[in-house]
């Protein structure tokens, strides 16, 4: 599992995911986000960063996507899909230091 996964499967169940005074907040029905509690406390950290560079404009998204070669599920949210593509991009930078 990744943080990418988590933030996926948390969008799948409706489940959206928000940062609040650098907190994550997961809003949604209390039988789906009670099921996310555990991966969304492991990869939290990760999540937090992709959460703050949610704020980058959609072409850079599309400008990255191509690069990554990343799959994603149809019909994720813009935010959700800037989110996965910045944290892929975060991976990737940190794999490389």
């Amino acid at each position: 599992m990744s943080a990418a996964a988590v933030m996926q499967r948390a969008a799948a169940t409706g489940v959206r995911l928000k940062l609040v005074d650098g907190k994550v907040k997961a809003l949604g029905k209390r039988a789906a986000v009670e099921q996310l509690l555990e991966e969304l406390r492991e990869w939290k950290a990760e999540i937090v960063v992709v959460l703050d560079s949610v704020d980058a404009p959609a072409r850079e998204t599309i400008n990255v996507l191509p690069q990554l070669g990343t799959i994603r599920p149809p019909g994720l949210s813009p935010k959700l899909l800037t989110a996965s593509v910045a944290l892929d991009a975060w991976i990737e930078s940190q794999r490389s230091s």
